[in-house]
Parts: C-alpha cells; sequence; structure tokens
C-alpha cells in the first residue's frame, strides 16, 4: 500500500473497473445516487477502494481531477467540497464515476424519474462526497459540472423548475429567506417519501455555463462543518461565493 503521506493521483479511468454491486431499492420518483435520498447506494459504491483509499491514503482525493473532455475541466476542483473545507472525521472521496459525464451512475440531474435533454450538453464533471469516517455516513456531497455554453444551464434549470412543479416527492422549496446570491442564478428544493423523514434538501447553483449541485444527505439540525459553516444556508453561501469567483473565461 503506499505511503499514506504521500498524495497519489486517482486515475479519472482506473484500469481496474469497480466491483459490481447491486442497488437497493429506489425510493418510488426518486433515484438514489445523485438525489441522495437513499444514501445507502452510495456508501455500497464507496465500500470498494475509493473508500479504502480515502480511508487509508487520506489525502488521496486531492489529487483527483474532471475527465480531460473541457480544456477547463481543471477548474472544476476548485468550487466543489474540499478537504481543507472538512475536519475530522469527514473525509472527502471522489464517488464512483464521479469524475465521468458517461455511466449509469453518472447521471446529474435525475430526481423525481424526468427526462432531462440537457444531460447530453455537459462537456465536464465532478462529484465527491465528504464521508464520516466514524459513522460510515455521507453528510453531503457537491457536483461541479461544464456544459457546452450558458444556454445549456439555463435548459437545465428549466427542466429542473418544470420537473419540480409536478414532482410528488417534493416536499418544499427551501431558501426563499436567504440572501441572493451576487451572479448567480439558485434552486432549492427539498425532496423524499411523504410521510417517511427520509429527506435530502438539493440546491442547484448556476453561472454561465458552469452548474453546481449540493446535496444534504441529512438536512435536519446542525451540519458537519464546511468551512467553518454548519447551517445549510451558511455552507451555500460558501459555494455560492466559490462559483461567483470562476473567471469568466471559464464560464463562458
Amino acid at each position: 500500500m503506499p505511503d499514506p503521506d504521500t498524495p497519489e493521483p486517482v486515475d479519472p479511468e482506473p484500469d481496474t473497473p469497480e466491483p459490481a454491486t447491486p442497488e437497493p431499492a429506489r425510493a418510488a420518483g426518486l433515484r438514489p445516487f445523485t438525489a441522495g435520498v437513499v444514501v445507502a447506494v452510495v456508501l455500497a459504491a464507496l465500500g470498494g477502494f475509493i473508500v479504502t483509499s480515502a480511508l487509508d491514503e487520506g489525502s488521496r482525493y486531492p489529487s483527483a481531477s474532471a475527465p480531460r473532455t473541457d480544456p477547463d475541466a481543471s477548474a472544476l476542483g476548485g468550487i466543489g467540497l474540499q478537504q481543507s473545507d472538512v475536519t475530522a472525521p469527514e473525509s472527502i472521496v471522489l464517488v464512483p464515476q464521479g469524475n465521468s459525464i458517461d455511466g449509469p451512475r453518472a447521471a446529474t440531474l435525475d430526481f423525481c424519474d424526468a427526462t432531462y435533454a440537457s444531460e447530453g450538453l455537459r462537456t465536464a464533471r465532478l462529484q465527491v462526497a465528504s464521508l464520516n469516517r466514524d459513522a460510515q455516513t455521507v453528510t453531503m456531497s457537491t457536483e461541479a459540472v461544464l456544459y457546452e455554453n450558458p444556454a445549456a444551464t439555463e435548459q437545465a434549470f428549466r427542466e429542473l423548475q418544470r420537473t419540480a412543479s409536478r414532482c410528488a416527492q417534493l416536499l418544499g422549496e427551501p431558501g426563499s429567506d436567504w440572501p441572493k446570491p451576487d451572479g448567480v442564478q439558485r434552486l432549492v428544493y427539498d425532496v423524499g417519501e411523504p410521510g417517511t423523514s427520509d429527506h435530502t434538501v438539493l440546491v442547484y447553483l448556476r453561472r454561465g455555463r458552469a452548474l453546481l449541485a449540493l446535496y444534504f444527505h441529512q438536512p435536519d439540525g446542525a451540519q458537519a462543518p464546511v468551512a467553518g459553516n454548519t447551517t445549510i444556508e451558511g455552507i451555500t453561501g460558501v459555494f455560492q461565493d466559490r462559483l461567483a469567483g470562476l473567471p469568466e473565461s471559464v464560464t463562458g
């Protein structure tokens, strides 16, 4: 096993395929992985070499990168979750197929089993999760995505709004009283199975051709600190600022 003190790059397309992991039953109308309503699939998928590497090698993730399908793909690593954002026992790990735009777990917009034509307009993607090593639970994840052009993220937002308007699993749209982000558009949805305690808060942010999604898998109560913030509103503000800070040469 490599020296845990020496970061080792994660190959965007590892030669060793991920072990096949059967997916648990899905909550009706909600795909569990990206939306995060059924976090068990995240842990099951992460239970292989990715989580083992994260726990045993600690600093391995920061060397991971988005695939080179877009000349600006490297910018995605600077706007999502980073190891410096969290404290022990949280570790930032690359999710399975988290740096791909192709594959069964590479969807970005997938709640309520809707069809999103904008998925075909993505050019790069990087999704990471904050894993509590002690509890073996995923507290939140971020998904940074680049699209072909700003019109594509506008389309993605229209598709989200259209789906939300008829989604039986939509429990609410929090965040209306949060400060308006400067230069960034925001959508916030609370989704889950009505009549149960299982729910996830999804925050979508867009600026130009960049989209950043935040998935809060345990939205009730104080959150695990991210850059010192313990509320969903405060944590969202951190990522809004990062997205706002992307140069226009990237956001297009």
